[in-house]
Formats: structure tokens, sequence, C-alpha cells
């Protein structure tokens, strides 16, 4: 059965794009509809859509037992979220599915997007293995979503925005595909503070992990794009906390080559390697525990209620 007759019948309140349905958004072809390739390249052009593929397919085998997948983290920022039994729910960019699996017990349906064939791949498997049948993978474009406007409950984004061109729209396209009402919850790694130095730094550091990083918000900056795409900010779900890896996994997980390798290693032990008026603040908050050197940099979750 084609992939876009199981979105269908999987989600039968949801349709992909058409040119001639009179609600849907007007494409130049249906058939641009269930092609990810020519969809991301009208955005990012062949050469981001050929990073965003490389660096995917170093990340896909290891990627759903890393650290920050834990079922504990995920619950530290998802487990208070307001999830009903009847939600339909979008998990754009899902990579392996982490976020789709965690919350498919709460929900009536998951649809996992994301552009990576190898990370679908990944999820299918761990669908299998844990007998989950009520989430979909399909591959697209999450800055293009094939669905028509208003068609989730709750849409989830997690550790995307920071690979977003245009962030502003990337969010507006989340919001779209949200019912009047429904919420959106995005999680990405955050800078504390305005200080560009810092943020410069860290976005430098999670780039030489993974070269699809484009740029690090401060939570003010976040919140303002949520406001430019009015959705009113629930406070009350909204927080920040460190997530903690061990940077050998993160070697092991994101596959830097050795330089790149080096370098990010070299740059977070800073703080153990120079006197303190020297120390550079990368993000990254590295402690040691029992010999490991740990990054623990901020991830925030923020709620927003897009308007009736």
């Amino acid at each position: 059965m084609p992939l876009y007759q199981q979105v269908i019948r999987t989600f039968p309140n949801l349709k992909p794009l058409s040119a001639s349905e009179e609600l849907m958004r007007p494409l130049a072809s249906a058939a641009e509809v269930f092609n990810p390739s020519a969809a991301v390249n009208s955005i990012f052009g062949a050469n981001r859509l050929g990073l965003i593929q490389r660096e995917a397919r170093k990340q896909a085998p290891l990627y759903a037992k890393a650290s920050f997948n834990t079922p504990a983290v995920l619950d530290s920022f998802l487990g208070k979220l307001p999830f009903k039994k009847t939600d339909s729910v979008l998990d754009a960019g899902s990579a392996s599915g982490a976020v789709s699996f965690h919350i498919a017990g709460q929900v009536q349906q998951v649809l996992a997007v994301d552009i990576s064939r190898h990370m679908l791949e990944e999820g299918k498997k761990s669908q299998l293995e844990k007998k989950i049948d009520n989430v979909l993978f399909h591959r697209a474009n999450f800055d293009d979503i094939p669905v028509a406007d208003g068609k989730f409950d709750v849409v989830v984004s997690r550790l995307n925005l920071h690979t977003s061109l245009n962030p502003v729209a990337h969010v507006q396209e989340l919001t779209r595909v949200l019912k009047p009402g429904g919420f959106l919850a995005l999680i990405d790694y955050t800078a504390v503070g305005q200080d560009p130095t810092i943020k410069n730094r860290l976005v430098s550091l999670i780039r030489l992990l993974d070269r699809s990083a484009v740029h690090v918000h401060s939570k003010e900056s976040i919140a303002k794009i949520f406001g430019l795409n009015n959705l009113e900010i629930l406070s009350e779900f909204s927080h920040t906390a460190e997530v903690a890896s061990p940077v050998s996994e993160l070697l092991n997980v994101y596959k830097p080559n050795w330089r790149e390798s080096q370098i990010f290693s070299n740059s977070v032990t800073s703080n153990f390697n120079y006197p303190l008026e020297d120390q550079q603040d990368t993000g990254f908050n590295p402690y040691e525990l029992e010999g490991e050197l740990i990054a623990s940099p901020a991830h925030t979750l923020f709620v927003g209620r897009k308007s009736l």
C-alpha cells in the first residue's frame, strides 16, 4: 500500500495536500506532496538537504538509545503535558521516534514525520519491538507538512528549532496544522540569557556534533517567536532543565570526525584545564561523574496554545 494511503487509512481525518481541494494549500503539483526531496530543496537547497541526510544517517543507529532519549528525561519534559486519549498528535522532526513512543499510550494516534529515511527505518524497527500500533512514521519535511490546516490536537517538536534557517516560519508551519485551541510543545537547546558570545560558543560546539545546526536561541527569543505566531505561552508547563550526557556517548552518537571530536572535547573540558580567569562559558555546563566527563546543556520546553 502506498505510504500516502497508509496515512489516510491510519488517520482518517487527515488528508494529504492536493491542488484540487479547496481547503488545502495550493501546490504546483499534487506529486510534490509526497516528494520530500523536492519539498526540502525548495526551502534549503540541494546542499542543505544532502547535509541533513548525511548527518541523520550517521546518528540513526544509536540515536534512540542516547541519554537524552531515556524515559526519565522525556518524562521530565513531557510528563505533565495535558494529553488526552482522543488526541491526534504530530511529532514533527521525530527522528527515530523516541517522543512518539513515549506519548503513544496517552493519546489516540501519533504521526511521526521526519525527512531522514534512516531515522524512520530505525523507528520502525523499534516500533515492532515495542509492539506500538498507534504511531505511523512518514517521510516528509517538517517545514512543509503535507497535511491540511488545523488537523492536530497537539504538535510536538524536539531538538529541531536550532536546525531551522527560518525559525519564525518553522513555528508558523507547526502552528498551521494545529487545531484552534490545540497546543504546540517545542523543546530545544537554549542559551541562558542574551549574551551573544555564549550563544555563539554553544552553537559552534553543537555544530561540531551536528553540522545541520544553525542557531541556538535564548528563552526570550523563543518567546518572541511564539508571540509572532499568536501562540499563548502556557507558563505552567514551560520549563528549563539541563540534560546530562557523557561526552564519550555524544561523540559515539553524532560521530564527528577526529578533528571535530578533539575540538569539542577540549572545548568542553576547558573548565577543568584552565585557571578560573581563563575559563570560557560554553553553555555545555560540564562536570565530572565517576571519572566520566558529562556535558549538560540547557533544554527548554515551551508550550503554546493556538488561539480559537
